[in-house]
């Protein structure tokens, strides 16, 4: 008589929007351009993959060209388009912190996203 709909939640351990917690938390952090991309929809873990090379080394080490991999609530990403990352290992989620990143954006007071360049920038003391 009763139904109980089923509803399912992501929840993120942290805020993943907070640029100085996730500096501080993830292990590595870059710049890089994304070079080519696969898109799986039948494999639910790995549903994205690309290849991208690195543009700036922020934080940790990290190679200069890598694959990384996306699951299905993980961001897409456009090709040849450039963003940070700040990541633990390979693989993107709900909750990476990835978005679309430009080192010039930093001196443009029109450009909504230069306060996040700047942030970077400093938290990384990186001189572009």
């Amino acid at each position: 008589m009763f139904s109980v709909p089923t509803a399912y939640c992501w929840e993120c351990p942290e805020n993943p929007f907070d640029l100085e917690e996730n500096w501080d938390i993830r292990n590595q952090v870059f710049v890089a351009q994304v070079m080519k991309g696969t898109y799986a929809p039948e494999n639910p873990i790995e549903t994205f993959s690309y290849e991208l090379r690195i543009t700036a080394k922020l934080k940790g080490e990290v190679a200069d060209n890598l694959m990384l991999y996306g699951d299905s609530s993980s961001r897409s990403l456009e090709l040849s388009g450039e963003y940070i990352f700040f990541m633990d290992n390979k693989m993107m989620s709900l909750c990476t912190l990835v978005f679309p990143f430009s080192f010039s954006w930093a001196e443009r007071n029109d450009i909504r996203e230069a306060e996040y360049v700047r942030k970077v920038i400093k938290l990384s003391g990186y001189q572009p």
